[in-house]
């Protein structure tokens, strides 16, 4: 059962979709529409040479879900701002994590698939930006591995090794919205073994993700490839999809285990493709 919308797939009655922003660059002969005149959907503009938190960053002022908040220092700790062109007028945003102190950075394969070889990475804690590249993907968990082009000891996220059960507590972070700040949505994890069908705004083509977990985060759009937190700021794992009744605002988040994800940044790095991983963009 699928609909039309931002990545949204109709599944037991809920509204599934990657929680990416489709962003349209502000630039010489790009104006933003006039008052009144057809809107860009769910596009986001901004302005690529903004600084992170930038109040002028984004054109279109969007206010966080009430349960967001911004992040704190430990929470933003190893997060990255993710930002990637598709074409010359259109780009996407979301979010990423170091998992290397010299630029490796772990996110959604969706946030930068389909690259036109343009990908900024700025890193929450510092402002300072990076060019980059993607070393491999795997498509079907939707993961990617980024390097940072002259990046060395960068602050880098911490991996849980306690397990996750259903109930724990855990904070989703991220690029919320696409608006180069980083917001924090508290819930709980709901079941640790959930089988979700996803779709990008725009396409047909559908994704399965099995094994992902449900939490009770309001993560938002832009907060893909980000980190969910357990209660001790240790990533249990990205945060990729999220689902909604109404289809205005997430009241799930669908994450990909920690676990899978480093095993297959380990193919990644070692240049061992294999299965669904594949080396390059």
């Amino acid at each position: 059962m699928l609909v039309i919308g931002l990545a949204l797939v109709v599944f037991t009655g809920a509204l599934f979709g990657s929680i990416g922003v489709l962003l349209r660059p502000t630039m010489p002969g790009l104006a933003p529409p006039a008052s009144g005149a057809a809107s860009w959907g769910n596009y986001t503009p901004f302005m690529p040479n903004a600084s992170p938190n930038d109040p002028g960053a984004t054109v279109r002022p969007t206010a966080p879900s009430a349960e967001q908040t911004d992040a704190s220092g430990d929470q933003i700790r190893g997060v990255a701002i993710v930002e990637a062109m598709l074409s010359v007028t259109e780009g996407s945003a979301g979010t990423g994590m170091v998992i290397g102190d010299s630029g490796i950075v772990l996110t959604n394969y969706h946030v930068v698939q389909g690259t036109n070889g343009t990908i900024n990475v700025t890193i929450a804690s510092t402002g300072s930006t990076y060019s980059a590249k993607v070393l491999g993907h795997d498509k079907a968990n939707d993961v990617a591995l980024l390097s940072l082009n002259g990046a060395s000891g960068l602050p880098t996220v911490k991996i849980d090794a306690d397990g996750v059960r259903a109930g724990d507590q855990v904070t989703s972070v991220g690029n919320t919205d696409g608006r180069r700040k980083i917001m924090a949505a508290p819930g709980e994890v709901l079941s640790t073994n959930e089988s979700i069908l996803t779709r990008d705004e725009g396409s047909t083509a559908t994704n399965q993700l099995s094994g992902v977990y449900e939490t009770s985060s309001r993560a938002m759009h832009g907060d893909s490839g980000g980190p969910t937190y357990d209660s001790q700021t240790e990533v249990i794992g990205l945060t990729t999809a999220g689902s909604a009744d109404d289809g205005s605002q997430f009241a799930t988040a669908y994450v990909v285990p920690i676990a899978r994800a480093l095993d297959i940044a380990n193919k990644i790095s070692r240049n061992e493709p294999s299965g669904t991983v594949q080396m390059g963009p």
